[in-house]
C-alpha cells in the first residue's frame, strides 16, 4: 500500500541541533479535546470504536488501534504504551517486531509527561529531535505522539512515524487532530477493563451485603452474633479487618475482633474518653467528625485506616473497620446501613426487613443525592417516585453531570427485573453512563461504550432503556441518543410534542447493535422533558387506561413553562390525579430548560 506524503512542518519552539528535543506542538488539555472533538470522526475510526465496543478485553482491540492510528497519521508505522502508574511504558501493541524494552520517563521534565497527563501532541521532523531514546533508536525521519486520556493513576502514549524520508504535506494539526480521535477510542477501550473489575466488585458488594444482612437474623446468642457480623465484614465483604468496642465507664473496651494482628489487639483493647470511638459512641463529636469517621490506625496498624461507626440505641457501641485505601461513598452508604441492620438483627428483626433495607439503602447511594438545579446555566428540575411504599428509590435512574469540556449529560433509564438483579444492573448502569460521559464523548459513543459494557456483563435477559442528552449550556445545542427509551418532550415555542428521534434497542440486548444521534438545540425558554415509562404507563383508577405520550403533552401543556422544577411537580401530581394515587410503576421525570438570556 502506498500512502500520500504530507509534511509534518516545523514551529517556532522547535530547537536546532542533532540531540535537541523537539516539543513541536504540546497543547493542553481543553485545546487538544476541542480539536478530536470538533473533527468528524473517520470511518476508521467509527468502525474501530464498534470492535472496541464488542471486544471483551482491550487487548482484543489493541492492535485494530494502532492500525486506526496509522491510517489516520498516514504513517507507515505505530504502537500504543500504557503506563500502570509508574515511569515505565509498555508497549501495548505496535506495528513492528523486536525488542519490546518499555519506554521509561525517569525524569519529571521530560515532555512526554506532560503529554500523556495532559492529553497533549508532541511532533518531531527528525530522528536525533524525538523525545526520547527509546523513539530515537527506531528511527524514524518524522513522528507523532499523543496522549490518551485513560482514568485513574495509568497513562497512555500513542505514538506514530515513518521510516521513509520522503517530506509531507499537509497541515500537522489536523493529523494530530485525527490521531487525538483515535486516542479517545483508544481511551475508552483501556477504561473499560477497569470498570468492569470495578462492576463485578460493585455486584460483589451487592450480594454479600444482602447475604450477611440476612445470616445476621436468627441468632439469640449476642456473642455468636457479634462474631459473624465482624467475620462477614472481612470474609464476605473483604476488608483488613473489623473490630466492635462497647462503652465503660473508663471509656470503650475491645467486645471481640476479626482479622487484626495482635499488636493491634493489644493496642485497641482499652480506648480512653478522650477517643474518637468514645466520643462518637457519647454523642459528642463534633458533627463534621462524626459524619466522616474516618482515622489513621498508624500507631496501631501501620498502613491501614479505620472508619468508625456508631451502633444505634439502644445497642450501643462502635464498630471499627480497617481498610488500606479511602472508602467510597457507596461503600461507605453500605457499612453504614449494615452496623445498623446489626443493631436491629439483635432486637431480633425479620430477614425481610434486613434484606429490603440494605438493598433499599444501596440504591439510595446510586442515584445523585444532589443534583444541581442549574448546571452551566441550565434550569434542572426533577421528580423521583418509587412504586414501593416507604421506599424513596426503585428500579428508574437518572444522572446529571458536567462532563471534561462543560458540557451538561443527562441520562434517564429503566433497568429490567426486580430486587438485587436489579439493583447491581442499576449501578452497572449508572457507573458506566458516568464513566463513558465524563470524557465529553457523543452521545451515540456513550451509548454504544454503555451497551457493550452491559451486554458483556449481564445476561441477554437484563438491559436497560436509556435516553441520553449531551448540552452545550452556553449555544443549547447538543445530541440525544435513544436505547429503547421513551422520545422526550420539547416545550417550545412553536408548542409541545414529543422529539422525532431514532430509537434503538436497549442496552444490552445485542453488543453489536449500532446507536444513532439525533441534535437537539433549545432556544432560550425551551424545555426538554426526559422520562421513565412510569408517566406514560400510569393507569387510570376507574378503567385503567394509559395516561400515554398525548396525556403527558396534555399535563405540559397546563403546566408552568417558567421553572423547570414547577413542570416536574406538575406532571407528578398530573400522573396521581390520573392514578388516584395508585401509581403501580417507579417513575423519574428530569426537566432540563434554558432560561432566557439576559437583555
Amino acid at each position: 500500500m502506498v500512502r500520500g506524503r504530507r509534511r509534518v512542518g516545523r514551529t517556532a519552539h522547535e530547537v536546532e541541533g542533532p540531540n535537541s528535543v523537539v516539543e513541536a506542538r504540546s497543547v493542553d488539555a481543553e485545546t487538544a479535546s476541542a480539536a478530536a472533538t470538533a473533527a468528524q470522526p473517520s470511518e476508521a475510526v467509527t468502525e474501530l470504536l464498534g470492535l472496541v465496543a464488542r471486544a471483551t478485553e482491550p487487548i482484543d482491540a489493541s492492535q485494530a488501534i494502532v492500525d486506526a492510528a496509522c491510517a489516520a497519521a498516514d504513517a507507515q508505522q505505530g504502537g500504543l504504551l500504557l503506563s500502570e502508574g509508574g515511569a515505565s511504558f509498555g508497549w501495548v501493541a505496535r506495528t513492528w517486531s523486536g525488542p519490546d524494552d518499555p519506554l521509561v520517563l525517569d525524569q519529571l521534565t521530560s515532555p512526554l509527561w506532560r503529554t500523556a497527563l495532559a492529553r497533549a501532541g508532541l511532533r518531531w521532523d527528525h530522528p536525533d529531535r524525538a523525545p526520547h531514546p527509546a523513539l530515537r533508536a527506531l528511527p524514524w525521519h518524522w513522528g507523532l505522539v499523543v496522549g490518551v486520556p485513560v482514568a485513574g493513576r495509568r497513562a497512555g502514549l500513542l505514538v506514530v512515524g515513518d521510516p521513509a524520508g520522503e517530506q509531507r504535506d499537509g497541515d500537522p494539526e489536523d493529523v494530530e487532530a485525527a490521531l487525538h480521535q483515535v486516542a479517545e477510542v483508544a481511551a475508552l477501550a483501556l477504561d473499560r477493563r477497569e470498570h468492569a473489575r470495578e462492576r463485578q466488585g460493585l455486584e460483589r458488594l451487592l450480594r454479600a451485603t444482602v447475604s450477611t444482612s440476612a445470616s445476621l437474623v436468627g441468632s439469640v446468642d449476642p456473642d455468636s452474633l457479634r462474631e459473624r457480623f465482624l467475620a462477614a465484614l472481612v470474609d464476605e465483604l473483604g476488608f483488613a479487618g473489623a473490630a466492635l468496642w462497647l462503652p465503660t465507664d473508663q471509656g470503650m473496651a475491645l467486645a471481640s475482633s476479626r482479622g487484626l494482628p495482635g499488636e493491634v489487639i493489644d493496642a485497641v483493647r482499652a480506648l480512653p474518653e478522650e477517643s474518637m470511638a468514645a466520643k462518637l459512641d457519647a454523642g459528642v463529636l463534633p458533627p463534621a467528625l462524626a459524619r466522616a469517621g474516618a482515622a489513621t490506625a498508624a500507631s496501631s496498624w501501620p498502613g491501614r485506616r479505620v472508619r468508625l461507626v456508631n451502633v444505634p440505641d439502644p445497642t450501643g457501641g462502635v464498630v471499627g473497620v480497617y481498610h488500606e485505601r479511602a472508602l467510597g461513598s457507596l461503600v461507605d452508604g453500605v457499612l453504614a446501613t449494615l452496623v445498623q441492620s446489626f443493631a436491629a438483627a439483635l432486637h431480633q428483626t425479620t430477614l425481610h426487613a434486613q434484606a429490603r433495607r440494605v438493598v433499599d439503602a444501596l440504591q439510595q447511594e446510586l442515584r445523585p443525592r444532589d443534583v444541581p438545579e442549574r448546571a452551566g446555566g441550565l434550569d434542572l428540575g426533577w421528580v423521583y417516585r418509587s412504586a414501593t411504599a416507604g421506599v424513596d428509590v426503585g428500579g428508574d435512574f437518572f444522572d446529571v453531570l458536567r462532563t471534561e469540556d462543560g458540557h451538561v449529560g443527562i441520562g434517564c433509564g429503566d433497568v429490567s427485573g426486580k430486587g438485587v438483579e436489579a439493583a447491581s444492573l442499576t449501578a452497572m448502569a449508572v457507573h458506566s453512563l458516568r464513566a463513558y460521559a465524563l470524557h465529553g464523548s457523543a452521545p451515540s459513543t456513550v451509548m454504544t461504550m454503555l451497551n457493550g459494557a452491559i451486554a458483556d456483563q449481564t445476561s441477554p435477559e437484563r438491559f436497560v432503556t436509556i435516553a441520553y442528552l449531551l448540552l452545550d449550556p452556553v449555544s443549547g445545542r447538543g445530541g440525544i441518543t435513544s436505547a429503547g427509551h421513551p422520545p422526550p418532550v420539547r416545550v417550545g415555542h412553536q408548542g409541545i410534542e414529543p422529539l422525532d428521534l431514532a430509537v434503538d434497542l436497549p442496552a444490552g440486548v445485542d453488543p453489536t447493535a449500532p446507536y444513532a444521534e439525533s441534535p437537539v438545540r433549545l432556544a432560550p425558554g425551551e424545555s426538554l422533558v426526559l422520562y421513565t415509562d412510569g408517566v406514560t404507563e400510569a393507569r387510570r383508577a376507574d378503567d385503567e387506561a394509559l395516561l400515554g405520550l398525548d396525556g403527558l403533552v396534555a399535563l405540559l401543556r397546563h403546566a408552568p413553562h417558567h421553572d423547570a422544577q414547577a413542570m416536574a411537580d406538575a406532571v407528578w401530581t398530573g400522573v396521581q390525579e390520573w392514578t388516584g394515587g395508585g401509581t403501580t410503576d417507579d417513575t423519574a421525570v428530569v426537566v432540563v430548560r434554558r432560561p432566557h438570556e439576559p437583555a
